[in-house]
């Protein structure tokens, strides 16, 4: 499991994912530029 945090201003913006036991890298570029970036875009 991880966590990914961002910060703007004042406000705190966290992201808690968990991906497979052994994920594969296009799995994580795929997560990333997926639904984590829609995520820190709200």
């Amino acid at each position: 499991m991880d966590l990914v945090e961002q910060q703007k201003g004042e406000a705190l913006k966290a992201v808690c994912y968990v991906l497979g036991s052994e994920p594969k890298s296009e799995e994580v570029v795929a997560f990333v530029n997926g639904p984590m970036r829609s995520l820190l875009c709200r």
